[in-house]
Formats: structure tokens, sequence, C-alpha cells
């Protein structure tokens, strides 16, 4: 899955970390919100990967983290659909009632 144009990814390990932190979501911060953020890093650093030798290995090992994230967001949010409604205690007795 492409976000963005690749002829519009940095190049260089050290202009991709200026570029993604111009775009890191200053919004509240959901799950999803995270998610795509770290797509959007994995993509950025696998393309630095390929452009800049010099720091080939350490971007594919920080793109291997993001998407590590991506997966670790996933399994949190799939959790927290599977699990079943907290119950709602019941109504607690005064001695009014009786």
């Amino acid at each position: 899955m492409t976000t963005v144009r690749q002829s519009r990814l940095p190049d260089r390990l050290e202009d991709a970390r200026t570029w993604l932190l111009a775009r890191y979501p200053n919004e509240k911060r959901s799950p999803g919100t995270l998610r795509n953020w770290y797509r959007l890093q994995a993509e950025v650093f696998e393309h630095v990967a390929a452009t800049d030798h010099r720091h080939e290995h350490e971007a594919a090992a920080l793109a291997s983290i993001a998407r590590q994230r991506v997966e670790q967001i996933g399994a949190e949010v799939g959790k927290e659909f599977d699990r079943p409604p907290t119950p709602t205690p019941p109504a607690a007795r005064t001695p009014q009632d009786g």
C-alpha cells in the first residue's frame, strides 16, 4: 500500500527524519491515526533504504520497527473490539429501599 508518491519521499535518512516529524499527527492520537503514522514511517524508511546506501541497514531496521508497531496497534485494537462489554453493576440499594 503506497500512501505517498515515491518521488516525493526523501532520499536520505537525515531528510526522512525531518520530513516525518513535520507530518507527525498533532490531533488526538487514536489507534487508527497512530497506525497510519507508522505505516507512513515504514514506507519512508523502506524508500530511504533503497536510495541512501550509506544508511541502508539503519533505514531497513527503522522500517521493520515501524511495521511491527503497525501490527502491534492492530492487535491491540482487535483485542479491544473482541473484548465483551463490561457489565453494568447493579444499582446500590439504600436502607430506604427496604
